[in-house]
């Protein structure tokens, strides 16, 4: 029952799930993934970090936000544990998830510093062109906005949209949530024309 490969097969399973929508279900298939991974290494691990990022990920899906949270602070925590190095890119990844949450929940003088050293690490290790790089200015831009800092917020979440346009296409959903944030800054700064102009450009959905 402990083995390495009965957790992953838990872990795909759990992503199954995920992806048909029994979020509830997926949630205990990912449980039971952890806790085999828990008893398998009984002590710090990087594998442990990804698992914990994993499950946060699948918290915020279904609306678990403290939940979420704990568990990109446990990733956090693991990758100190194991030593991973300070500007390893797997670094921004709960970092990320991390300021994400503080994002959706308003919280951003708590998101900026930390969307700030994840985009200092996506820097140092890829492109200023790289999915990654580009998604986090536009998160930072969203941060700015809500902090009322639309001088700073607008370069940035433009310069986002256009690259995701022009890389991903308009269909694609990088592209229509940095529109969607453009949106929302155009509606801060009371340009009704353009808040209304990237408002649809974003499609339905976002905002609800």
């Amino acid at each position: 029952e402990d083995h390495l490969e009965v957790a992953h097969s838990w872990n795909s399973y759990s992503q199954l799930l995920s992806d048909m929508g029994e979020f509830e279900a997926a949630l205990e298939a990912n449980q039971t993934f952890i806790d085999i991974m828990e008893r398998v290494f009984d002590g710090p691990h990087p594998s442990l970090g990804a698992a914990y990022n994993n499950r946060a990920t699948m918290l915020d899906d279904v609306g678990d936000d403290d939940g979420a949270i704990e568990h990109y602070q446990r990733s956090i925590e693991m990758q100190n544990l194991t030593g991973l190095p300070e500007r390893h890119p797997n670094r921004s990844y709960p970092l990320s998830g991390l300021a994400s949450m503080y994002l959706k929940l308003g919280r951003f003088d708590e998101a900026e510093p930390i969307y700030d050293e994840v985009l200092s690490i996506r820097r140092e290790n890829f492109s200023e062109e790289h999915t990654l790089v580009n998604e986090t200015r536009s998160a930072l831009g969203a941060v700015y906005t809500g902090q009322g800092r639309y001088e700073e917020a607008e370069p940035l979440l433009l310069g986002a949209y256009e690259l995701f346009l022009e890389t991903r296409g308009a269909e694609h959903v990088r592209t229509q949530r940095a529109a969607y944030r453009l949106s929302v800054l155009y509606t801060a700064i009371g340009d009704e024309e353009r808040a209304a102009d990237f408002n649809e450009r974003a499609g339905p959905g976002w905002g609800d």
